[in-house]
Formats: C-alpha cells, structure tokens, sequence
C-alpha cells in the first residue's frame, strides 16, 4: 500500500533504479560490459528522475512537458517489466533461497543469459536514447510554467466522472475504502499521492460516494495551490450542514466546524493539497474525537501526504496507472492475457455460468500478478500451475459452489493476504506461508488435522477467522482446538478473530487463558461460555465483541466486566437462560463510555437503563426467544426506555415465531415516539 518503491511523482523509477542495482551486483556485473552499461542507464534514469520531481512541484505544465513527463512515466514501467521478465525467467523468485547464488551464476555463463541481457539493455538503451534527445529539444531542464490564459479546473470534471468509463477503478476504490475503514474509534486521516493526471481527484471522488451514507456529516472541498483558506472552511462549514459563518474571521471558523462536529463521526475529503502549511490550519477545524471519523486528502507532493496521514506513511496510498489493472466479466470463456502479461491485479467475475467448471489456466502466466481476485456461482478450479504465481500477495475467491485448490498453494512464499469461502480443503503445508496476515475462512471440519495444528505457526496473522461446520467433534480435534485458542493468547499481532462452530460446548471454555490484550475484534460464534469471561475485562483496545454465555448471574459482576471496557463500541450478547431479575446498565456515564450499538438476544426482557446509561448509544436489537410482544409492553415502563440517550437512532425489536397485530404495534411506536420522537422503529 505504501510502496515507497513506486514514488508518486516519478512512476516506477524508484523501483526501476533499485533493479538496476541489481542487475550491477555481484553476479550479473560479471558479465563483460554488463556493469558499465546499466550503470549508464542508472544515471540518466537518476537524471530524469530530479526533473521529474521539479516537474511535479508546477500546477499546470504545458502540452509538451505533459507529454514527456508521461512518456518517461510509461517507459518506466515497461522497463521495469522487461527487468522483471527477464529476472523471472533466470528464476529469481526469491533473493534469499539456498543456492541461488549459484544457480544463478551457472545461468549466466550460458551464452543464450549473455544474449538475453545484452539484447534487454539495447533495447532499453533505444527508448532512452529517444526519450533523452526529447527531453533537449524541449529544453526542458529550463523549463518554467506559463500560461496566457485560465483553464477550467479539471478536477472539477474528475469529481463527476463515472466509475465505469475507468478502467481498474473498483480495485483502487476497494483498498482505499479498505484502509479508511475498519473498527478504529479515532480519527483517521489518510492521502492519495500522485502526479497530476493519474486520477486522485476521480479516485477520491469515488471513495466518497461509496461511503458517504455511513458518516453522519460529510464534505468534498478543492484546496488547490494558492487556497483562500477562509472560504475554504466556508465552504466545509456550508457542506456539513453547519450553515456560514458571516464574520469571516479565520477564528470564528474554526471554532464553528470543530464544535458542529465534536460529538459527529464525519467524512472529509481535501482534495488537491500541496503543501502541509494548508493542512495545520485545516486540521483545526477537525476534532480528533472517538466516533469513527475519517479524513482523505489527494496531494502530488509526498511529504505532505506523510504530513497529513494518520501514523506518516501507514496511511500513505501512492496513486498507480490503472493499465496493470484488469477486470473481466463474462459468462464462460475467460479471455487471453497473453498481451496483458504484466498486469498486477486482476478481477475476475463470472455470472449465471452454474453448469459450467471455469478454466483459468491462462492467467498463470500472468507471472508479476499480485492481486487476484475471482467472483462466480459455479465450481472453480484454481490449476496445477497456480503455485507458480510466485508474487502473489492477495487471494480473494467469492461464492464459487465448489472450489479445488491445489496443494501447491502453500509455495506462495510472499501471500499476504487469502480470503476463501467456508468449506475449502487446506491440505498440510499452509504453516509455511509466513507472511500471512489474513486468512479467511479456513475450515477444520475439512481440513487436515496437520494444517489445523500448523496454524500456530503463522504468527504474523492480524485477521482469522476459523469455521466448524460439523455437529460432533473428535477428542484430536477438540484438543487441537483449545491447543490452538491457548497459542493464540500470545500471539500480539491478531486483531481481529472470529470462530463460527456448530459444536457449542467445550469442557475447557471456562478455564481458556482468553486472547491477546489489543485485539480489536472478536467474534465467537456458537462457543457457549458458562459466563462472561473474566479475561474480557483486559481487553481495553476490543472495540467489537460478539459473545454467547449460558446465563448471567444475579449477583455476579460480568456485566460490569463489560460495562468497563473503553473502547467497546459494538456488542452483541446472547444469553441462554431465562432470569428473574434485571440486567440494570448503570447510570454514572463510565459505563459502556464508547457503545453504539447494542444486540441483545435473551429468552424475555432482562435490561433496565438508568439515566445517563449508555451516553453515546445509537442502535439497539433486541431478540427474545421466549417473550411475547405483550411482555414487550409490560417491560418498557419500568427498563427506564426515556432514559436512553437522545441520539439514539434506530430501535429494532423482534419475537421469534410471534407476528404482532395492529394494535400492538401502535402501542408500541406510542411508548417510543413519547419519549424519543422520531426514532426509526423495526418491529418483526
């Protein structure tokens, strides 16, 4: 995502100059002249680069410093991917792989290597050459912007575009919305950085639109390189829906956004920011509160983006050319890739093709693949060959029927990333991908009993989620299951896990260590715990929690255990057994500080609510599994329901297998609408 290798303003020479490198060292430089050439292209590849940084620094360039600055952009890449062919062929797949010195060496001193490369360089030297004496005639090292007149602002056509006239656009769009979102409670600032034309504006535009409805206030303004900063807030005041502000004072401005949005989770997009003088004063104006607020900035500079983002370059999303990316639909043949064998990422999506088994054999030859991600409704049958697809990082597979992988998958040194459906077959061998961060579903009621216990040995996983899909469980299962849940206790890197099985009770449950300290997630569903676990109460980043326990006790603190975690925003609890007394949330303003949505599912109404409780509550569902909607009414009166807070907005309420008449359901939105007028209330 950050990729420091790929610069924003200068396209693949970062990364470019780093091959080159490469191919000056140990052994390719042993080749006569080899050395001495590349070192030429090195520096002229370096020369470019400088100017290209100066060209980046000018808001609007002319049509042929435009033009240059793209065809040196283009030529990089393609460079880049001839470095890169020519590399994978000689089988560099992994730079610290026992031998490859060796082997490398012994390539080399064929004469068919010798003529590989010296071929690759002149072909190199060719497009260099031309791009070079360009570059002299345009006389560009001298060059200053002009203009004799005031162009309409394309990012003001970028902002209305159509996604679907962009070719990629959904894969970038996905990875932005991907690294905005996510669980954290605090702001979250992150920036789009890239060279004027690439499509930041479109791209953050796109961003926008998609996730505009989940914030509660939200705003798209231009900075632009010479901002008039008072108008500027104006205008985001105007667009969050605080109105203006006439005094125009900077001051007055300032404190008017920050209070609108103190206690509102908003959406901010600063599109075209170039210098981070702009941003301290803007950043004023933007409360880092705890409601999920986000902020996404477009700039061409990267020390600015850095300036801006959340945790420097964590939050950095370096802007790429869309040609490495494919998407393909279709409804049975899967199209040629020989033309687009040096795409990075590629969609797949076929539809209404049930009777069909589709053959994606071709896109193994996409060798620099890193993405792929592939969504049917028939079965998928990823081929022998898959494993060859030796940069792959991310493996997405959506709703096939059935799905065979084969046993090579598990050669993917570099995966990251691999999210498959419930119901896949993991053969022995998946501990050795080291790297993985994320794995989705993996499912032990099929799985080998070796790849489950294996598991323990990925200890750079952040995101697991474990399926069990069977309504018995043998003892060596059982015990590879609480053996991997003790592992996991220490495993610091874990941020999210959610276990679904169909086998709910587990003798060890109530004696388990618990789970790392930061989790952020966790989901356990269908794992009957006696009570609220005490270890619960150590998790003070948990910001989600789904949780089943057979009863809570009248005179027990678990709820308290609850109560008392700060960052907790999303918790749904099921209780089993049926309890007299109520569940009574305290009114004093420290419990459940960060909660907005609440899910309860219980046999009948068990939650009273005393002033106060529960301040920054938005949702509540609640599920009974016994009740009546009669019990319904009874229990509102005294549970304190005028005690929820006022920005409480949606109220969902359902009795399993009992419909209400006419009657009950006016009684009820009449008990809500008294004390919270306006609420959006479901009943089912």
């Amino acid at each position: 995502m950050v990729g420091a290798m790929v610069s924003a303003s200068t396209g693949a020479l970062n990364s470019l100059l780093g091959k080159l490198a490469t191919l000056m060292g140990k052994e390719y430089g042993k080749l006569k002249g080899v050395s001495k050439e590349v070192e030429s292209l090195a520096d002229e590849f370096s020369s470019m680069k400088a100017l290209l940084e100066r060209l980046a620094d000018v808001d609007e360039l002319d049509p042929q410093a435009r033009e240059w600055r793209n065809q040196v952009n283009d030529m990089s890449y393609d460079i880049e991917d001839c470095i890169d062919e020519f590399i994978h062929h000689l089988g560099n797949n992994d730079a610290a792989a026992a031998g490859f010195m060796k082997k490398t060496a012994r390539v080399l001193k064929k004469l068919r290597a010798r003529h590989q490369i010296a071929s690759k360089i002149q072909e190199i030297k060719f497009r260099v050459k031309e791009v070079s004496e360009r570059r002299l005639r345009y006389r560009l090292d001298e060059y200053t912007a002009h203009s004799c007149y005031v162009p309409v602002d394309p990012r003001v056509v970028a902002i209305y575009n159509e996604a679907a006239a962009l070719v990629g656009i959904d894969v970038p769009t996905d990875e932005l919305v991907h690294l905005l979102m996510g669980e954290e409670k605090e702001l979250k600032v992150a920036s789009i950085v890239g060279f004027g034309g690439l499509g930041k504006t479109t791209l953050a535009s796109q961003v926008y639109h998609k996730l505009e409805g989940k914030f509660q206030c939200w705003a798209f303004v231009s900075v632009s390189q010479k901002p008039d900063i008072a108008k500027l807030l104006n205008k985001i005041l105007l667009e969050i829906g605080g109105g203006t502000c006439h005094t125009g004072d900077l001051d007055d401005l300032l404190k008017t956004i920050a209070l609108h949005l103190q206690d509102k989770r908003y959406f901010i997009v600063l599109d075209d920011l170039w210098d981070a003088s702009a941003w301290k004063v803007i950043k004023c104006a933007l409360p880092a509160n705890d409601c999920g607020s986000r902020v996404l900035t477009t700039t061409r500079v990267y020390s600015t983006a850095s300036a801006c983002s959340s945790y420097n370059q964590h939050y950095v999303y370096n802007m790429r050319p869309l040609v490495r990316s494919v998407v393909a639909f279709t409804r049975v043949l899967l199209p040629s890739f020989q033309e687009l064998k040096y795409v990075r990422v590629l969609l797949l999506e076929f539809k209404a093709a049930q009777m069909h088994k589709m053959d994606i054999t071709s896109v193994c030859g996409l060798f620099l693949l890193r993405y792929l991600k592939i969504v049917t409704d028939c079965d998928l049958e990823l081929p022998n060959q898959f494993w060859g697809l030796r940069y792959l990082d991310t493996v997405v597979l959506e709703n096939p029927m059935r799905l065979f992988v084969p046993s090579g998958v598990v050669h993917l040194s570099r995966l990251l990333h691999l999210i498959v459906p419930c119901g896949m077959v993991f053969q022995d061998g998946i501990g050795s991908l080291k790297s993985l961060r994320t794995l989705q579903a993996f499912d032990f009621s099929r799985s080998s009993l070796e790849s489950f216990r294996s598991l323990r040995d990925l200890t750079n996983l952040r995101d697991l989620r474990l399926d069990y899909e069977r309504f018995d469980m043998d003892d060596e299962t059982m015990d590879a299951f609480h053996s991997l849940l003790e592992s996991l206790s220490h495993c610091s890197s874990l941020k999210s896990i959610v276990i679904s099985s169909l086998v709910p009770h587990f003798d060890w449950l109530s004696t388990l260590s618990g789970f790392p300290r930061n989790i952020r997630r966790l989901h356990l569903w269908g794992l009957w715990f006696p009570r609220i676990p005490n270890w619960v109460s150590q998790l003070h980043d948990l910001y989600s929690l789904e949780l089943v326990v057979i009863e809570v006790a009248p005179k027990d603190d678990s709820i308290d255990i609850l109560a008392g975690l700060p960052s907790l925003a999303h918790l749904r609890l099921e209780i089993k057994h049926d309890r007299e007394e109520m569940i009574v949330i305290s009114g004093t303003g420290v419990a459940f500080p960060a909660l907005k949505h609440l899910a309860l599912v219980c046999p009948k109404p068990a939650l009273a609510f005393e002033s106060g409780a529960m301040p920054r509550l938005h949702n509540v569902d609640l599920w009974l599994t016994v009740s009546g909607w009669g019990d319904i009414i009874k229990w509102l009166g005294p549970i304190g329901i005028k005690h929820l807070p006022s920005g409480l907005q949606k109220i969902f309420l359902c009795c399993r297998g009992k419909d209400a008449d006419e009657a009950t359901l006016s009684a009820l939105r009449s008990v809500f609408n008294t004390h919270h007028p306006g609420i959006d209330l479901i009943m089912r």
